[in-house]
């Protein structure tokens, strides 16, 4: 099993991404499995690339949280 998770969404399609430099230079079988809750889900393209997947900077992790911290914090000040 490999982790993967979400690079990017449209109306239309997700794409995902993960590390599988675990892997260089083997060969092998891919074989994707599917749980019953994505059961619809349809596989259009695979692409390889040498370049790192970006993930989030701990400088915008710290941002996101202190935003809902905050706008919780006001929610909850309105309330009787």
């Amino acid at each position: 099993m490999i982790p993967y998770f979400e690079v990017e969404r449209t109306n239309n399609y997700a794409t995902f991404g993960a590390d599988i430099s675990a892997f260089a230079g083997r060969t092998g079988e891919l074989r994707f499995t599917v749980d019953s809750s994505h059961a619809n889900s349809l596989i259009d393209a695979i692409r390889l690339s040498t370049q790192p997947i970006p993930e989030a900077s701990i400088y915008s992790l710290l941002a996101c949280g202190v935003l809902l911290f905050g706008a919780a914090r006001a929610t909850l000040k309105r309330k009787p």
